[in-house]
């Protein structure tokens, strides 16, 4: 049930920044101080909070009804509180695009420190369960948006003529659904592609697999959270034509490699009991794979950047196209692998993230090269309904 419910939270998170967050990255630099740009925020708070419900209500449905479990306490109260979770990644996402990432640091903060209290309160009388802490991990978060909120509240105050803020959020749309439904089918594929991996090789045979993801998955996070970040500069950036964006994805990707590299080396190094203290009866498993994912994880810190100038460049659809003709790639990676051994499956990942990664580059020297812009300047679409 925790994986379900993990699994519906992390999906609810990344359809949103797709659709509204990283959007709005871009569409929000010439609004970024106008009260325009406030009530932007509010309009795409509320779709946050919208899209989050359905997808609740989507994975209750498939919870109770598809699989026909149980919805405890804990999964009921994260899911009832989802649109309010959604609405505090988005009003992180706002501070980092505003340039108040400190601001964004101390939602958080509050977040982990109210969270922390509850654990140890609670763990103290008596009373430690699963139920209080789902319940301590959504009322902190919904305290760190008022945080948020306040902390905002002095940004944006000059008036803005002209603006309409259902107008820009028509184009902060125009920008994401392509985004969005990207984001749906590779992870959607990258899904099936374990399914496929666990009907040839057993549970315990991706094991290893799952166990890496474990080992790497913070650094994929940590690629992701700081390509984001840089998003709104990119934005800022891409009127200029000196290559300082670009040397600057150059820099990201050359980090982002290193660091992978860095962590591969101590992994391989690390002795064999603390990596069974760590992952248990899955790490010989998991060490066995741990090469072929470590180049399938340093492929994406090479493309997550790339991702994000493309959507500084307005170039989510162009890509949308050519990435969902090729949605299909993960899996068949994956059934080819998959059939000689856990390694193959890993390579086979690996080969699919280079391909996709090949793709991505492309794209963005197609844009880089032609100054393409799949929609007008942001300011064009500021009018007045």
């Amino acid at each position: 049930m925790f994986a379900l419910v993990a699994m519906t939270y992390a999906t609810a998170l990344g359809v949103n920044r797709t659709l509204w967050s990283e959007p709005h990255s871009v569409v929000s630099v010439e609004v970024v101080r106008t009260r325009l740009g406030r009530r932007l925020v509010v309009v795409l708070c509320a779709l946050a909070m919208v899209a989050s419900a359905v997808i609740a209500v989507g994975s209750y449905l498939a919870i109770g009804l598809s699989f026909g479990l149980a919805i405890g306490w804990p999964a009921g109260i994260v899911m009832l509180c989802l649109p309010v979770l959604a609405a505090q990644d988005m009003l992180r996402m706002v501070a980092i695009a505003w340039a108040r990432a400190t601001t964004a640091l101390v939602g958080d903060l509050v977040w982990l420190v109210g969270l922390v209290c509850v654990w140890k309160i609670s763990s103290l009388s008596g009373n430690l369960s699963a139920t209080v802490i789902s319940a301590g991990w959504c009322a902190f978060g919904a305290l760190s948006i008022l945080v948020l909120i306040y902390a905002l509240r002095a940004v944006g105050q000059a008036d803005e003529a002209g603006g309409s803020a259902s107008a820009m959020a028509r184009c902060v749309a125009a920008l994401g659904w392509p985004a969005g439904l990207e984001y749906l089918a590779i992870t959607g594929a990258l899904q099936v592609a374990f399914y496929i991996a666990a009907a040839h090789l057993g549970p315990a045979g991706v094991s290893g697999p799952r166990g890496v993801q474990v080992l790497l998955g913070p650094l994929t996070v940590l690629f992701l959270g700081v390509s984001q970040a840089i998003l709104p500069l990119l934005a800022r950036q891409r009127a200029r034509a000196d290559g300082v964006r670009q040397q600057g994805i150059l820099r990201l990707q050359a980090t982002f490699v290193f660091f992978t590299a860095c962590m591969l080396g101590v992994l391989e190094l690390l002795p064999s009991g603390i990596g069974r203290q760590i992952l248990g009866a899955s790490w010989p498993a998991a060490h066995e794979v741990l090469p072929a994912y470590a180049v399938y994880t340093a492929l994406q810190g090479i493309s997550l950047p790339a991702l994000m100038e493309i959507r500084a460049l307005q170039g989510s659809r162009m890509l949308f196209r050519v990435r969902l003709s090729i949605a299909m790639l993960t899996p068949t990676a994956a059934f080819v692998g998959s059939r000689f051994s856990a390694t193959g499956f890993a390579w086979g990942l690996a080969l699919s993230q280079l391909i996709d990664t090949s793709i991505i580059q492309r794209v963005v020297r197609r844009l880089r090269d032609s100054e393409h812009r799949l929609l007008p300047p942001v300011g064009a679409l500021r009018s007045t309904d």
